[in-house]
């Protein structure tokens, strides 16, 4: 069999671009997948501002959750049925602080499902809080005004110990 240049570029062409598209697909694939991880008190991660907040007596009805990625329309489908699924293990946990600091960037369809959550979460009795948010991902939810059905009392900045205060409001009486 003789091989020509032409031949020989054009295999290498082909080889070239189903590299491209396996690397696509497996970029989309990671990033439509963002980890969600739950976080104790004890466990590394648990954010500085709140290692003061010992656990509290009794069943805790505060999750907290550290997201990783950005909340985009290829991400929403799996971060729904994820932030679902933490209600079905411990139904008892109506509450949710989503640690977002690893969030950096939050398109329409992320906004609307941040806001569906909250919706959901307010009709369970808890609400949805969200720590640390970056700038861009503030200004997104500002513009979409979702931080007001979300609630400007429930994003927290990274000072703040947002651990603290939901425990507060928890304590009050209804």
């Amino acid at each position: 069999m003789t091989w020509n240049r032409r031949s020989v570029a054009r295999q290498l062409e082909f080889a070239i671009y189903i590299g491209v598209l396996l690397s696509l697909m497996l970029y989309l694939n990671r990033t439509s997948h963002p980890p969600l991880q739950r976080l104790a008190p004890d466990q590394p991660g648990w954010p500085q501002a709140f290692l003061g907040d010992p656990q509290p007596p009794g069943g805790e009805p505060l999750t907290v959750v550290r997201l990783n990625g950005s909340i985009f329309f290829g991400a929403v489908n799996h971060l729904a049925e994820a932030l679902q699924a933490i209600d079905e293990r411990e139904p008892a946990r109506r509450h949710l602080l989503l640690l977002a600091g690893g969030v950096n960037f939050v398109d329409y369809a992320g906004a609307q499902m941040l806001a569906a959550e909250a919706r959901r979460r307010r009709a369970l009795g808890g609400a949805l809080y969200l720590y640390n948010v970056k700038p861009e991902v503030q200004e997104m939810l500002q513009r979409t005004g979702i931080d007001a059905v979300i609630g400007g009392d429930h994003l927290f900045p990274a000072d703040h110990d947002g651990v603290a205060e939901i425990r507060a409001r928890l304590d009050r009486p209804a």
